[in-house]
């Protein structure tokens, strides 16, 4: 429904098992290859060991349920001409305690069970194929690397909110 219709898998772990019960795609309506790691390589480093990709290139962590609408996130990704755009969650978290800052010894504020409300990433991320050239062959590489290297390098990474169901198994 999204308009998937070709699906890169990076398989380690019993991989035999998930080719035997995925096969070329053809069952699920898509073209499905396989690229296998020697050694697990994070979350970044396997594509590159992939042929870059001509269009803009979506990744998933392997643990992920979404009803995520991938075609307002293409849009949201292309709107803000960003090379990689990182769907994220918003996170709460409630301290059970009251927090005590200091200066020292010195109380300078008391906070009574606060809630942090972060953005957490998703493991949900589009990419241009020029990224692909900062990850190392055949080294392990996670996509917080990836990400902070572009943004060491001031190119431009978007955050996109998930409104939609989400699950990280």
């Amino acid at each position: 429904q999204a308009g998937i219709d070709r699906v890169h898998l990076t398989v380690h772990h019993q991989s035999e098992k998930i080719i035997d019960h995925f096969g070329d795609g053809r069952d699920f309506g898509v073209h499905m290859t396989y690229v296998t790691e020697d050694r697990p390589l994070g979350t970044a480093g396997s594509l590159g060991l992939m042929d870059r990709p001509k269009d803009t290139m979506l990744v998933i962590n392997g643990d992920i349920l979404t009803q995520l609408d991938f075609s307002a996130m293409l849009a949201f990704h292309r709107d803000n001409n960003a090379e990689l755009t990182l769907a994220v969650q918003q996170y709460h978290f409630e301290v059970p305690y009251g927090v005590v800052e200091t200066d020292g010894a010195m109380v300078r504020r008391l906070a009574e069970k606060p809630v942090f409300n972060h953005f957490i990433n998703a493991g949900i991320y589009l990419l241009e194929p020029a990224v692909l050239d900062l990850i190392p062959s055949g080294d392990r590489y996670d996509m917080t690397d990836l990400i902070q290297a572009l943004i060491d390098e001031d190119r431009q990474v978007a955050a996109f909110p998930i409104h939609e169901k989400w699950l990280d198994i």
